[in-house]
């Protein structure tokens, strides 16, 4: 019977701050969220710029970011825009967490948990990102 190698460095001494989280993440993650939010902040800004100025557009394409609370960002904190993203808030970021707990949870051996962890990550920003598409089609209506 073998083990497999983790695919991030072993832990030889305690780690200061977030350096040891770093470590758990490797870049495929990284990349996935990148893309995740370049594809949802594109797709606002193409739907935006037909109705806004260019400068407000990307704006609004860069609030994807916000997650929820995009869409009162953009309607300048109105109170139902408000009331709506904080209502939104606790799915999104309790999916966003779910995420993160499978990476620390999850060991990183075999190519089935490497996938379980790469799906959780992907699902977890999408329903972050998402939530600012759910958000902007309330506060732009």
């Amino acid at each position: 019977m073998t083990s497999e190698p983790l695919d991030y460095a072993p832990v030889s001494k305690p780690l200061r701050g977030w350096r040891w989280l770093w470590r758990r993440c490797s870049q495929l993650q990284v990349w996935v969220a990148l893309i995740l939010f370049l594809a949802i902040a594109g797709l606002t800004f193409s739907f935006a710029v037909r109705q806004y100025p260019l400068r407000a557009a990307a704006a609004t394409s860069l609030s994807v970011a916000l997650g929820p609370m995009a869409g009162a960002v953009v309607r300048n904190y109105q109170g139902c825009c408000l009331d709506f993203s904080l209502m939104l808030l606790p799915y999104c970021a309790a999916g966003l967490m779910g995420a993160f707990a499978v990476q620390l949870i999850v060991p990183p051996r075999g190519w089935v948990t490497r996938t379980l962890r790469l799906l959780a990550w992907a699902v977890g920003w999408f329903i972050w990102f998402g939530g600012a598409i759910v958000s902007f089609m309330h506060a732009l209506s």
